[in-house]
């Protein structure tokens, strides 16, 4: 079986991360698969990115023109938007492969246009690693729209591109797509959808290698990392400003700054970017972005005590993923995609959705010695049970025969 993954990265960010975990583990089920991106920075097996400078200025050029006009007509600046209305080589490139199956994953920044995606020649798989595939222009959206159409007029816009760029999608996408939704958060939605309720759908969560995820000794992650032995140790990621509402990172903040714990006896650890919104938490160490994921990810998540994910919409939550692999539990809010990560009281805690205050009481709940040292040891097996990138390649592999078997 030969299987054609498409994404625009195979490392920068959360949907880059998860398709080169499937890819990998297809690989060792000795699937024949293949990974293309516009993007490429590893050293994975079979994967292939732009083979020539002129290309990437194409990419580059794609790019940009999509970004004046997402300006031009998108005024919207919490989330990210993708147009997908130039055409590409990619399509080219999939049917020249001729796979068995074609996996679409993160497929924005115009790395393959609406009308193309009607083209591949070989069954389409597409995993919902965000909303972008039944809503208009948004990865993200608090909005209905998805549900009951774009069609209602905007008087204020002489050029609605979110309706026009829904039409496209519901004329170019009226063929047979076999979904993946990575949580029953993601199935609820997509049954809803008005593009996508009459699709096949099947709920497969995503991967992760036990063989590279698993816990260091708390006390020794401590020591390395140079931390307070004595302050209970709270995990953030922190994605910069265009993702903060929708990560909840100001319920962070009215967390701490209305003492709603006792930040005294806290630390606070932040992956990714500084931003300076979140500067009023006390004792703050920054680690940035790191590359080198199985030993200083896994040396940070170890010496954590608890991984904080409010987010307002999560389609999954990959963090709490690594992190429950590390015996670190996490606290999230009910319906949202990490839900299914987590076992409430006994894996981590999920709150009411928006409750800020049931938030900061599930914090304390947490970090409560006799309660955090049973969901530490709850998370890792929970994780190893239920993730497995074995068993998640077979359900691949499974779904893709199913596939191929029909008439």
């Amino acid at each position: 079986m030969k299987v054609a993954h498409i994404n625009f990265s195979d490392t920068n960010g959360g949907a880059a991360i998860a398709t080169g975990r499937i890819h990998n583990s297809l690989l060792k089920e000795k699937i024949d698969s293949y990974l293309f991106v516009n993007e490429k920075k590893s050293d994975f097996e079979n994967v292939f990115g732009p083979n020539s400078t002129f290309k990437l200025i194409e990419i580059e050029l794609r790019k940009s023109l999509s970004r004046l006009l997402k300006k031009k007509f998108i005024n919207d600046i919490d989330g990210t938007f993708s147009l997908n209305i130039i055409r590409s080589g990619i399509l080219k490139k999939i049917n020249d492969l001729n796979p068995d199956i074609t996996h679409l994953h993160w497929i924005g920044n115009e790395m393959i246009s609406i009308p193309q995606i009607k083209k591949i020649k070989s069954p389409v798989v597409w995993t919902l690693h965000d909303m972008w595939p039944y809503t208009a222009t948004e990865h993200y959206t608090y909005e209905k729209k998805y549900i009951t159409g774009y069609e209602d007029a905007n008087s204020k816009k002489k050029f609605d591109i979110n309706k026009w760029i829904w039409r496209r999608k519901k004329k170019f996408f009226n063929f047979p797509i076999n979904f993946i939704a990575t949580s029953r958060w993601q199935e609820k939605n997509l049954k809803n959808s008005h593009l996508f309720n009459n699709h096949n759908i099947e709920l497969i969560p995503l991967p992760l290698d036990s063989e590279n995820w698993f816990p260091i000794n708390k006390k020794t992650a401590r020591e390395i990392l140079k931390l307070d032995k004595n302050k209970k140790t709270i995990l953030i990621g922190s994605e910069g400003s265009h993702h903060f509402h929708r990560k909840g990172m100001d319920i962070i903040q009215d967390i701490f700054k209305k003492k709603m714990v006792n930040t005294e006896k806290i630390q606070v650890l932040i992956l990714g970017r500084k931003n300076p919104k979140l500067e009023n938490l006390e004792q703050i160490k920054y680690f940035g972005h790191l590359n080198d994921k199985f030993t200083s990810l896994r040396l940070i998540y170890s010496a954590s005590d608890l991984l904080l994910m409010p987010s307002r919409l999560e389609s999954f939550g990959q963090m709490a993923l690594e992190a429950g692999a590390c015996g670190t539990p996490t606290i999230a809010f009910e319906n949202t995609g990490t839900e299914d990560l987590i076992q409430h009281k006994s894996s981590g805690y999920l709150a009411k959705y928006l409750d800020i205050e049931n938030f900061a009481e599930g914090i304390k709940w947490c970090l409560n010695d006799e309660n955090n040292e049973k969901l530490s040891k709850n998370s890792e097996k929970f994780t190893k049970n239920n993730f497995n990138a074995k068993e998640i390649a077979k359900k691949h592999i499974s779904l893709y025969e199913k596939i191929l078997k029909k008439p």
